[in-house]
């Protein structure tokens, strides 16, 4: 993700993500990738959108500490203004 101005909420926000990663190791979003209604791979900007209304979320693996999880969880939840700073 790349913006022309980003703060610590961007940063707050990018280390949940980063825990993700780290547990799953796959890339973000990975598991959304593919819209189950067509098959098709989703667009960038429908993730994007999704992730900004909040309906797609991050997701851990089951064997995924759950005091990781709850940290990437706190980090994950940011405002309007963190997420009006990303651009894929």
């Amino acid at each position: 993700m790349m913006a022309d101005h980003y703060d610590e909420e961007a940063d707050i926000f990018s280390f949940g993500v980063m825990l993700s990663e780290l547990d799953l190791h796959s890339l973000p979003y990975s598991h959304a990738r593919i819209d189950p209604n067509t098959g098709r791979k989703a667009l960038d900007a429908v993730i994007l959108q999704k992730v900004a209304t909040g309906a797609l979320q991050m997701s851990f693996s089951s064997s995924c500490l759950a005091s990781v999880v709850e940290l990437a969880e706190s980090a994950l939840r940011w405002t309007r203004h963190a997420v009006h700073q990303l651009r894929w």
